[in-house]
């Protein structure tokens, strides 16, 4: 899956989905980002090829996963939102 938004005379490219360690200051991994350029051509005409000097800026962040506490212990994470006393 891969969206393009337009903003502000730009292009929002997303997004990737990988787990990671957490970290203070979090940097989008190169290897993430070639991946995304790599995407793009697939729905962009030939003519238009975007290079990593394109790329003005990335980040990264972590998105919550909520546990089911009744799912056996191999069940895979839950992205479905959850309220809990």
């Amino acid at each position: 899956f891969l969206f393009m938004l337009p903003w502000e005379n730009h292009t929002l490219v997303g997004t990737t989905d990988t787990l990671g360690p957490a970290e203070t200051s979090p940097n989008p991994p190169e290897d993430e980002i070639d991946w995304l350029l790599t995407e793009c051509e697939k729905y962009l005409t030939p003519d238009l090829k975007v290079r990593r000097t394109d790329v003005l800026s990335a980040w990264r962040g972590w998105r919550p996963l909520a546990a089911d506490p009744h799912a056996p212990p191999d069940a895979p994470a839950s992205r479905d939102h959850i309220i809990s006393e």
